[in-house]
């Protein structure tokens, strides 16, 4: 197998220190800095397969970061690290080239778990056709094609699709509901759950998410997944 190289830029040191005891092996070695600067100094010097981003840092942002490594690296695998009651600037992140956000406090297995998921996964050849032939539309109308691409089991454009939608509106809680159902119907818990959380912070009177949260956290997981009303 290939080693893989990590860089985390964060300016606490134990944030650093805790990620790197989480995912660094033989396989994957990881780097750390503390600020913007030192992070882009670095990417200067090596190759880094995949970058943990803290968003708010002294001197230059977690955002400002971002811009210059999609327009120096734009292959570099990017995810954000966001604090509680920060969900709005990690998805803006995301529509500027980030691939993910993960919020503090997490676990060594959610680390680990995204680690993976973005160092070795590769995109499907149906999912990359997928995305190209998005027609245009309205969030609403995108949102609904989502719905129906999931029902008719089409995965991949139906996360497209969302994504899609998301990008169109990033305070509504609709697409990021579907992203969770997606995940758990991928047996992703721990993914499908962080998105469930993230519609009811958007929108805390989002009932499918709740229902879908409430299902996904307890013992017996009763119940069908909750995909919105049109």
């Amino acid at each position: 197998m290939e080693n893989k190289s990590v860089l985390i830029v964060d300016d606490e040191k134990n944030i650093c220190i805790t990620v790197s005891q989480a995912i660094e092996t033989n396989e994957v070695s990881v780097d750390y800095a503390v600020n913007g600067e030192e992070a882009l100094q670095k990417m200067s010097e090596k190759l880094y397969n995949l970058v943990f981003l803290d968003l708010k840092m002294p001197g230059m942002s977690g955002i400002e970061v971002l811009f210059k490594i999609k327009e120096t690296w734009p292959s570099v695998k990017v995810v954000i690290v966001s604090a509680h009651g920060d969900i709005k600037s990690a998805v803006g992140a995301i529509k500027i080239g980030a691939l993910d956000f993960i919020q503090k406090p997490f676990s060594p297995e959610e680390i680990r778990s995204i680690t993976s998921k973005y160092l070795y996964a590769r995109p499907e050849k149906s999912e990359v056709s997928e995305k190209a032939e998005i027609p245009e539309m309205d969030y609403i109308s995108l949102i609904k094609c989502s719905r129906k691409l999931i029902k008719d089991r089409k995965y991949s454009e139906a996360s497209a699709t969302i994504r899609k939608a998301i990008a169109l509106d990033i305070g509504k809680p609709d697409g990021y509901n579907l992203l969770g159902v997606l995940f758990e119907l991928r047996n992703d818990k721990i993914e499908a759950i962080k998105y469930y959380r993230l519609a009811l912070e958007v929108d805390p009177t989002f009932q499918s998410a709740r229902s879908n949260l409430s299902r996904a956290t307890s013992w017996n997981m009763d119940g069908d997944v909750q995909l919105g009303s049109d």
